[in-house]
């Protein structure tokens, strides 16, 4: 015999939307399975912001320190053009000076 089940629906600790099978059939049941799920995603969250807060802190000391990287120094190596950017053509000449 089949019976219904709770579904829910809740989002990572990256934002992406889930949706799973809680396997209750009572709503109180499945009401604590997604109680855990969402403790377990913001438990996720805190180590995600614990580490960005870790680097932050490192880059901070590191720029108080003088040893930033080269971009922040004066006279550093600066990009102006993208990696990705499409590259200048080179005109083709011929041996007289006309194009090709």
């Amino acid at each position: 015999m089949r019976r219904r089940t709770y579904w829910m629906i809740y989002s990572d600790e990256l934002g992406k939307r889930i949706q799973e099978n809680t396997k209750q059939t009572e709503r109180d049941a499945a009401e604590r399975v997604l109680v855990e799920r969402a403790i377990e995603v913001l438990e996720a969250r805190i180590a995600l912001l614990k580490g960005l807060q870790h680097e932050t802190s490192k880059a901070e000391s590191a720029r108080a320190l003088g040893k930033a990287g080269d971009d922040t120094r004066r006279g550093g190596r600066r990009e102006s053009v993208r990696d990705d950017a499409p590259k200048r053509r080179v005109r083709k000449t011929t041996a007289g000076g006309g194009k090709k």
